[in-house]
């Protein structure tokens, strides 16, 4: 029986974290578009153009970054399964 319970907390944590993950990612997208209008907006100041800018090169740096390291561990779990 504890085992259930265990396996049950664990679906319930796995579904609230799945969740979280989610509405962040939602969250994320809407940021993006209010950095975007920021970044378009020719009223807005240019203090705030600038940092609209930088924030956005820097996370497309960062996600390059990320493709990279995953296209590496993609190729080095692959030279290892072939060995």
């Amino acid at each position: 029986m504890e085992h259930i319970l265990t396996r049950l907390h664990h679906a319930r944590n796995k579904q609230i974290v799945d969740n979280s993950i989610g509405q962040i990612q939602k969250a994320s997208a809407e940021a993006v578009d209010v950095l975007r209008e920021i970044l378009h907006d020719r009223e807005a100041p240019a203090a705030s153009r600038i940092s609209a800018t930088k924030i956005i090169l820097e996370l497309s740096l960062k996600g390059l970054e990320i493709t990279d390291i995953i296209q590496r561990l993609d190729s080095i779990e692959q030279a290892m399964l072939t060995q």
